[in-house]
C-alpha cells in the first residue's frame, strides 16, 4: 500500500499490551482465529435450521382426491350434455369409457392409501 504504518488507535494498543494474558498474543493472529470460530458457530447453527420436508404421501393422496372429484365433475357435465343433446351417442358413450376408467384407477389407488 504505502509506507505509512497501519492506524491503531491508543486505547486499543494500551488496552492489549496492558491486559495480562492478552499482552502475549499477536493480535492479528487472535483476530483471526476469533473470526474462524464466529464464521464455524454462524455456519453450524445455519447447518441445523430444519426444514420440515413435505409430505409426499400426503401430496400424493390430496392429488388423488382432486383427481378423482374432476373426474366426477366431468362425468356429470358430460351427463348433462348428453341430456341436452350436445353431444353425439358414439362419442358419450367413449367419453364416458374413458372417465370410467380413469376413475377407477384413481379409486383403486386411493383404496392403497386406506389400508
Amino acid at each position: 500500500m504505502g509506507g505509512l504504518p497501519a492506524y491503531h488507535p491508543e486505547w486499543l494498543i494500551s488496552f492489549w499490551y496492558g491486559t495480562p494474558g492478552v499482552r502475549e498474543l499477536n493480535p492479528h493472529y487472535t483476530l483471526f482465529f476469533l473470526a474462524i470460530i464466529l464464521l464455524g458457530v454462524i455456519y453450524f447453527k445455519r447447518k441445523q435450521v430444519v426444514v420440515p420436508q413435505p409430505d409426499v404421501e400426503e401430496d400424493r393422496f390430496k392429488h388423488l382426491l382432486t383427481k378423482k372429484n374432476v373426474i366426477e365433475k366431468q362425468m356429470a357435465e358430460l351427463e348433462l350434455r348428453r341430456a341436452q343433446n350436445n353431444i353425439p351417442e358414439e362419442q358419450y358413450e367413449e367419453k364416458l369409457k374413458v372417465f370410467q376408467k380413469h376413475l377407477e384407477q384413481t379409486k383403486e389407488e386411493l383404496h392403497q392409501f386406506t389400508l
